[in-house]
């Protein structure tokens, strides 16, 4: 598995009040979901299911 951003990860948990479980996987596949590869990003409902 790939090294992940730590310090990314740390800022997302504090910045963006992320947990743990939401803000390593989300760094981990570049704001991407792990299944199916859609931008998170893109709309509201991508951003709030990635919570």
């Amino acid at each position: 598995m790939n090294e992940i951003d730590k310090e990314l990860v740390c800022r997302l948990k504090r910045e963006a009040n992320l947990p743990n479980y939401s803000a390593i996987p989300f760094v981990r596949y570049r704001g991407r979901c792990g299944y199916c590869g859609q931008d998170l990003l893109v709309d509201r409902q991508g951003y709030a299911t990635a919570r």
